[in-house]
């Protein structure tokens, strides 16, 4: 929405009105004290920093099922699930602020899994960058009330761990820790987790 000027032309060739110079006064003072998402063109170039909604986020989740496991959570170290993060060079990087997990079988409650940021390297093998969460770096996949029982638990709120862009391409995994043969056992059971990620919105 344009500025709006009431007195565009003077009454007086050259004499100057006092009421015509506050009325513009007020004029410019009101609609710069009222400027909204019409006065702005897209051609602005405003930085994402500047906007009060300047956060984007998505979820990442990572789920095994019985069906893909040979009995239960294995020995620790093994990559049970991975989500490639894609990016450019240049892009703000993800931080990881929350994690949740739901298991609708957590057999002795002895089993345990941990979730990493990192990449296969020449061999194969997985290389870790960074824990997610910063702590605890692993979780008990277990049920207070009683064992083989479904839970879910949140792990960890308002962390924030850096995921940064690399010309090597890097993943989120869920990894085994500690192994529990009867977890994740039973047919049609599954681990689900699900991790949150923020960044700064990123300009085109």
């Amino acid at each position: 929405m344009s500025l709006t000027v009431t007195n565009t032309t003077l009454s007086t060739t050259y004499a100057v009105a006092k009421a015509e110079l506050e009325t513009n006064s007020a004029d410019i003072i009101s609609k710069f004290g009222s400027i909204d998402n019409s006065d702005i063109a897209a051609s602005a170039g405003i930085e994402p920093g500047k906007l009060s909604a300047s956060l984007q986020e998505v979820f990442v989740n990572l789920t095994i099922r019985a069906e893909s496991l040979a009995a239960g959570l294995p020995a620790g170290g093994t990559v049970l699930t991975a989500v490639p993060i894609p990016g450019s060079s240049g892009d703000d990087a993800w931080k990881a602020t929350d994690v949740q997990w739901v298991c609708t079988d957590t057999g002795a409650g002895t089993g345990k899994v941990r979730i990493e940021y990192g990449e296969h390297n020449a061999s194969g093998t997985w290389t870790t960058v960074s824990a997610i969460p910063s702590s605890p770096t692993t979780f008990a996949i277990t049920n207070a009330a009683a064992a083989d029982d479904a839970n879910d638990v949140s792990v960890k709120e308002n962390d924030s761990v850096d995921l940064a862009y690399t010309g090597n391409p890097r993943s989120i995994a869920l990894l085994s820790d500690t192994a529990d043969a009867t977890a994740v056992s039973a047919a049609g059971s599954f681990l689900s987790v699900s991790i949150r990620l923020r960044r700064r919105l990123q300009s085109s």
